[in-house]
């Protein structure tokens, strides 16, 4: 007779919370790691990764290191990977400089080991890649980042300059940034902290 008076309660208290905090319904997900491993790479490309000197572990990122955040394989051999580094990081005899302590980077490895495109975003504080998508038309990037972000000549402006936001910025297929805006974290599929080692 208890447990069913008790019942509809805990039945409302449960509709409640999970009403007020989606975030629940994805706590058991856990990180999305890419499924690009080694197997799928030439060894120019796995030549070209490890040249990148890539963070394997949470504390070579606090140190520095270039995180590998995400990366998804072309139809043509070619990869597309994203990723975050501190100061400068050269690729495709290009410069990329970062605007504040870490920024984000995008670019395509062809099965040659060239770089054919890279590109750069963030603002004047930590900014990383959460995870990007090849669509039918553009390429979807998200992450989180701190104050208002630079993709190009596209701002997402975030809510506050100084607390980290979620975001999302679109590519053309040639590395051409498309726009940026503020999204809700809720929409980040995967824990900025997971990297990429599946070169490995």
């Amino acid at each position: 007779m208890k447990v069913k008076a008790i019942l509809p309660f805990v039945i409302i208290s449960l509709a409640f919370i999970l009403a007020i905090s989606p975030s629940i319904l994805l706590a058991d997900q856990g990180p999305q790691v890419s499924d690009v491993s080694r197997d799928d790479l030439t060894e120019q490309q796995i030549e070209a990764i490890i040249n990148l000197q890539p963070a394997v572990t949470s504390a070579d990122v606090s140190n520095g290191a270039t995180a590998l955040r995400d990366v998804e394989l072309m139809e043509d051999g070619s990869i597309l990977v994203a990723g975050s580094f501190v100061d400068g990081i050269t690729l495709a005899n290009s410069t990329l400089t970062s605007a504040g302590s870490r920024d984000i980077f995008i670019g395509i490895l062809a099965p040659t080991g060239e770089w054919m495109w890279i590109t750069s975003g963030g603002g004047s504080g930590i900014d990383d890649v959460v995870s990007i998508e090849i669509l039918p038309d553009h390429i979807k990037v998200v992450g989180w980042g701190f104050g208002n972000l630079t993709f190009g000549n596209q701002t997402a402006k975030m809510t506050t300059q100084y607390g980290q936001d979620a975001w999302r910025a679109d590519l053309s297929v040639q590395g051409d940034w498309l726009g940026g805006w503020r999204i809700d974290p809720i929409l980040l599929p995967q824990s900025a902290s997971s990297l990429w080692c599946g070169f490995r």
